[in-house]
């Protein structure tokens, strides 16, 4: 029969081999485990990044356009101002 203290030690050497088996093999599936979510997020981020610069886009595209209307009234209404100042001055 073993003695006390060599099942102790038996024990706790056994305990230190499954503790390193555990961390070798944490630390071989690591690396793998990143890149696998690193490639399962790529796609999410790149897809983000399209809708984010179409949105973008098209809200300066709006702006211009708000811009260019704009423009094209105020124009409008001086040039009908202006145009009746003149025939006024002339009817007077």
């Amino acid at each position: 029969m073993n003695a006390p203290g060599k099942t102790r030690e038996e024990r706790a050497q056994l305990l230190r081999e499954a503790r390193d088996t555990k961390d070798k093999i944490i630390n071989e599936e690591r690396p793998g485990k990143l890149e696998a979510i690193k490639s399962l997020r790529m796609p999410r981020l790149l897809s983000e990044q399209q809708k984010n610069g179409r949105t973008y886009r098209c809200k300066k595209q709006g702006r211009k356009l708000v811009i260019e209307i704009s423009e094209k009234i105020l124009r409008r209404e001086l040039s009908g101002k202006a145009e009746q100042e003149i025939l006024s001055g002339m009817a007077k």
